[in-house]
Formats: structure tokens, sequence, C-alpha cells
């Protein structure tokens, strides 16, 4: 008989922390799908705006390449920097500019060796 409740008790434990494992991922699906892309687009606009005022507007040089969500420019120098890239986009809606600013935020974590070292985004 206790062998049987031994059984039973340890499916409701199993169960419950199932239960409690879903809730866990359900959370955690809603942090990466509603705010992550909020903060990330604040992110974006924050550091855009303290680049602008430090730095100023980088020059545009000659066309490099095109993009999901724009052109890629050439310029000389800026911000310490001896040679540059500009990445020119308007976003026509909210889910767009959430995906650049995920773009933005991923960009800064990483380094490639075919992406130039991502240092400004002037919104």
């Amino acid at each position: 008989m206790s062998h049987e409740n031994f059984e039973t008790l340890l499916k409701q434990l199993e169960h419950r922390h199932s239960d409690r494992l879903k809730s866990t991922e359900d959370k955690q699906q809603r942090v990466r799908k509603e705010f992550t892309p909020k903060i990330a687009r604040h992110l974006l606009e924050s550091t855009s705006l303290k680049d602008l005022i430090q730095y100023g507007l980088p020059k545009q040089g000659r066309e490099v390449g095109r993009g999901q969500y724009g052109v890629v420019y050439e310029c000389d120098s800026w911000a310490n920097q001896r040679s540059c890239v500009l990445k020119s986009v308007i976003p026509p809606d909210d889910r767009h500019w959430n995906d650049l600013a995920l773009e933005f935020h991923y960009l800064r974590l990483v380094l490639f060796e075919n992406i130039y070292y991502f240092i400004l985004f002037v919104v």
C-alpha cells in the first residue's frame, strides 16, 4: 500500500512541476515577444540621441550596399573612428521599428569579421 501511495504522490508532484514549468515558459515567451522589443527600442532611441549630441551627424559617403531596411553608406571618419559605415533606414511601422531596435541591440553585442564594428545609430 505505501508503494502505491508513493507512486501517487510522485505523479502529483510531477504534474505540479509540469504545470509550473509551463507557466514559467509562458512568462519567458511573453518577455521575449512583448517586453524585449520595447526595451531595445528605448535603448536605440536613447543611444541615438546621446551619440547625436556627442558627435553630431556623420557625413554620408558612397553607397556600400542595401539591406532589408535601408541603404548602407561609407563615411570617412566619425566619433574618433577612421572609417565607418552609415545605415540609413525609415521603418514603415512599429513592427519594423522593433525589428530594427533588436538588430541594433544584438549587433552591439557581437563582432563579425565581415561587419563593421557597430558604434552609432541616429534615429
